[in-house]
């Protein structure tokens, strides 16, 4: 090593300055760094992270829209449990009887007659079957309002159409009425129902 050393020290100052400069220029171009690299690296960081940003923004958002498709699925199947419980696919005179019956005794009426009504024409759509049944109940005023109040609202769906209340003539004014009416319940035509 010393043997370089004195050859460099014999130099003349122009070829030392010469040799540093190369020396330098070499360095420059191989080794030196002025932080060009360092921020290409930063700026390429700051891309993917922009990009896992967006990424996770738009898994946020889905995940947002999937709850709300599932809150909103939850809520549809109550609604057609509720549906089905009000329309049901089973549906026959002889419940609407034992259900007027049974509504009788809770508000201390009593049933005349009943009948079922056959179904006209138009009554029956693609979905649904109209069931009529024309019922005669004698009972306190009050008592047969809220009878009919009861159905409804009550679990099933029940209309009660062309109502008349009439006293008969040899009763007392606060004696028991006759109502007549006719009593209509739904049910769901399932598709074997619905295509004949």
């Amino acid at each position: 090593m010393n043997k370089y050393l004195d050859k460099f020290i014999v130099l003349p100052m122009g070829q030392v300055a010469l040799i540093a400069l190369a020396i330098g220029v070499l360095y420059y171009f191989q080794y030196f760094d002025n932080g060009e690299n360092l921020d290409t690296q930063v700026a390429q960081i700051k891309i993917s992270i922009s990009e896992e940003e967006r990424k996770k923004k738009e898994t946020e958002e889905l995940l947002l829209e999937e709850e709300n498709i599932t809150k909103k699925a939850n809520r549809l199947s109550e609604e057609i449990k509720e549906f089905n419980k009000k329309i049901p696919t089973q549906m026959r005179h002889s419940e609407m009887i034992n259900y007027i019956n049974a509504l009788c005794r809770d508000f201390e009426c009593r049933v005349l007659s009943t009948a079922p009504l056959a179904s006209q024409t138009g009554e029956k759509d693609k979905y649904f079957e109209k069931m009529k049944l024309t019922i005669r109940l004698e009972g306190k005023y009050w008592k047969l309002v809220q009878l009919i109040y009861s159905l409804a609202t009550g679990e099933k769906l029940y209309l009660v159409e062309g109502l008349r209340f009439r006293r008969l003539e040899e009763q007392k004014a606060d004696s028991k009425i006759v109502m007549d009416g006719v009593l209509i319940a739904y049910k769901q035509l399932t598709t074997e129902g619905a295509a004949k």
